[in-house]
């Protein structure tokens, strides 16, 4: 909370803070130099975040400084000087923050004196709307995000929520104009009445005049929630849909190549076609693999090349061989793009053990970036005997869609 003393320009630094700045320098200035050379032991350091608890009017800050002053006020100076800085300690602006007020909903900043602010605020206010049990929750980070949710040209606030008694998640809109809205936390919607199921999620601004969507999604699924018109009592309906479902990217193949794309590898062990790259994009995740060059100190690697265009993929999946030896299991690698130039990095796995037959696992792209081929570049086994002795996988999944699940 700025703190402005008569004409001066306004000062950001706590307020309590600076009340003890003043009472420090002027209580130096008028008392006796002590007998002693011992410096004074410095007072306890301040909490610097602002929150509604930890700003203090006026009043409590005189009482608080007179406390924690390390030696008595026992000479009219002493005094004279304590009651100049209270004095200038009255002339402060003092607001109580009761609310939060709507600013421009392009501000990157806080409604209130912080965040925290803002989400204790919004606490208090969703279980006046939804009942004591109603709390706000943080499973994903952040907690929560700002937009104009009703076109209105002022920033509104939705918050994750989550309901106590049933243990659902949602989110509620809380807006400028005093209505609102919940998802999830056990009220149906086409997403669900349990909105644990998100990964991450985001605000969409709308057109200068329309309102802004929440965008909820994880890797293989997206879906979008926007505000409807206000209904009985302040409260108001939301409009969900799924934006798309992701899918494979890569056809089922019964060859090296199709006219949608081919499958691409550095090698493939004794040259064999019974291990070749494509039968790790087959159909099958049990009967064909594809095993890599043996004994090797290079890097092996193995993915696919799209003829259409780019793909923008937002996970994979490695499926290890049915009945294998454990050893040749991918230990470190890196999922790699390209676009016809260098090789781009957008995800990296290391440590990756105690594979077990036919097991598959499945991560995430967190950021997805478009690329017209894709490679499985991997730098290790599981085996001890030497950087890669061989690599077998029995099908790789490289899946994606419209999914929008960067985050801004």
């Amino acid at each position: 909370m700025p703190v402005c003393l008569g004409l001066a320009a306004c000062d950001e630094t706590p307020t309590q803070a600076r009340a003890t700045s003043l009472a420090t320098k002027s209580a130096a200035a008028t008392m006796p130099a002590p007998s002693e050379t011992k410096p004074p032991e410095p007072l306890p350091a301040e909490p610097l975040e602002q929150t509604f608890e930890s700003i203090a009017s006026p009043e409590e800050l005189l009482a608080r400084m007179r406390e924690r002053l390390k030696d008595p006020v026992d000479t009219p100076e002493e005094e004279e000087a304590l009651k100049a800085v209270e004095e200038n300690l009255r002339s402060f602006t003092y607001v109580p923050p009761s609310t939060l007020t709507a600013v421009e909903p392009l501000s990157e900043g806080p409604m209130g004196q912080s965040f925290i602010a803002d989400t204790e605020w919004a606490g208090e206010r969703v279980k006046k709307l939804y009942g004591e049990d109603m709390e706000v929750s943080c499973l994903s980070r952040p907690c929560i995000h700002y937009g104009d949710f009703d076109g209105d040209g002022k920033r509104d606030l939705v918050v994750q929520v989550s309901d106590d008694e049933n243990d659902k998640a949602g989110i509620a809109f809380l807006l400028a104009d005093d209505t609102h809205a919940l998802l999830g936390a056990g009220k149906e919607s086409p997403v669900g009445d349990d909105l644990l199921w998100v990964d991450q999620w985001r605000v969409e601004p709308g057109l200068k005049g329309s309102p802004a969507t929440v965008v909820l999604s994880t890797a293989s699924k997206s879906a979008r929630a926007q505000l409807a018109d206000p209904g009985e009592g302040g409260s108001r309906a939301v409009k969900t849909d799924w934006s798309c479902m992701a899918s494979s990217q890569v056809p089922a193949l019964s060859g090296p190549k199709t006219e949608q794309g081919m499958a691409i590898r550095s090698g493939v062990i004794d040259g064999s076609d019974t291990y070749e790259a494509w039968r790790a994009f087959d159909s099958s995740t049990t009967e064909t693999i594809w095993i890599s060059e043996s004994w090797t100190e290079a890097p092996v690697w193995i993915g696919y090349q799209w003829f259409d265009g780019p793909k923008r993929l937002t996970d994979y999946a490695l499926t290890f061989a049915n009945g294998a030896l454990t050893s040749r299991a991918p230990r470190a690698f890196e999922l790699q793009g390209s676009n016809g130039g260098d090789w781009v990095t957008v995800d990296r796995r290391t440590e990756q053990l105690d594979w077990s037959s036919n097991e598959e696992r499945r991560y995430r792209i967190s950021n997805p970036v478009a690329f017209s081929k894709y490679r499985l570049l991997i730098t290790e086994d599981n085996d001890d005997r030497g950087p890669i002795v061989a690599v077998s996988i029995a099908n790789i999944t490289f899946s994606g869609g419209s999914c929008d699940t960067t985050t801004k």
